[in-house]
């Protein structure tokens, strides 16, 4: 997966690929496809809602989630960071189930340990024009 738009990047090319690997798992309508990338014990935050603990937790979040549109495509524009710890700026292309698009910043913080597994992620965006 290439950002095209990727403005200012500051983590090496192999985490940039992991990422994007990530990313395209994040994109796919299959959520579970992004387990694999979560340590057992990680944490999952989207905006003020309760940490998501745990592989069982982060699935049950994961599906809610995407009971709300049938798509997305993720478009990094900005991360600052290291291998393993670091923050992205990216803009969100939401498909809704009638096929409205919406396109919503978003900010994330994710870290990972040695293995390369995700152990928190946590994701902020304004998403009421998508759960409304």
């Amino acid at each position: 997966m290439a950002f095209p738009t990727l403005l200012t990047n500051q983590i090496p090319d192999a985490a940039l690929r992991w990422y994007a690997d990530f990313l395209a798992a994040a994109s796919d309508p299959n959520w579970r496809r992004q387990l694999p990338f979560f340590a057992d014990d990680a944490l999952l935050q989207a905006n003020n809602r309760v940490p998501a603990h745990g592989q069982a937790a982060i699935a049950a979040e994961l599906d809610r989630y995407w009971r709300g549109f049938s798509g997305i495509r993720h478009e990094p524009v900005t991360i600052f960071g290291y291998d393993n710890h670091f923050a992205v700026e990216m803009l969100c292309h939401y498909t809704l189930e009638g096929g409205k698009i919406f396109t919503l910043p978003a900010a994330g913080f994710l870290s990972r340990n040695a293995e390369g597994r995700i152990t928190a992620l946590r994701v902020f965006a304004d998403v009421t024009e998508i759960f409304g």
